[in-house]
């Protein structure tokens, strides 16, 4: 880990609506600080051995918030520390997460540059892209997304800006509290 103020023991989570990037910036400040990197999704689809789509197609959203609790849990008692975790963009729905996350360090909250309907995501495995009802599903999920210490919008702007104002997020979080 290169030398910073991050506190040793911590976990830095990033989320945000589908396409938004949370894996991508995820792996891009892991790769600046020399750190673990986990992307939930990533993670569910290991343990389980089934991809996102499979678990949604076998038991629905109920199973898949399911698992993503249980796996949220056994990375946070697993995970190398100081590490960064790319949430889901529903993770913030069960209230169970939100304790463990808010628990173990700060989150951030990425937001698209555009308005939908004009966002451009890649939609293949994503179970719940439905173009009409996105608006609908983001609202339902803003209520979590809201309590994220910073919004940022990564779209247009250089990745080392967008990196450093996660990593000013961070060693700033302890000094907050």
């Amino acid at each position: 880990m290169k030398s910073t103020g991050i506190p040793p023991n911590s976990c830095f989570f990033i989320t945000g609506f589908m396409g938004v990037g949370k894996s991508y910036w995820a792996r891009q400040m892991a790769s600046v600080l020399q750190l673990d990197c986990y992307d939930l999704d990533d993670c569910i689809e290991k343990e389980y051995n089934l991809s996102i789509s499979a678990i949604f197609e076998l038991g629905g959203e109920a199973l898949f918030r399911s698992y993503e609790s249980k796996v949220l849990r056994h990375l946070l008692l697993q995970a190398n520390r100081p590490a960064i975790i790319a949430l889901g963009g529903g993770t913030l729905i069960a209230p169970e997460n939100q304790l463990m996350i808010r628990l173990e360090g700060p989150l951030i909250c990425l937001k698209h540059q555009k308005q939908f309907p004009n966002v451009v995501v890649e939609t293949e495995g994503r179970p719940l892209w439905d173009e009409t009802k996105l608006e609908l599903l983001y609202e339902q999920r803003k209520e979590g997304y809201s309590w994220a210490e910073v919004m940022i919008t990564p779209g247009g702007r250089a990745a080392e800006t967008v990196v450093n104002e996660m990593i000013n997020v961070w060693e700033n979080h302890g000094s907050r509290s």
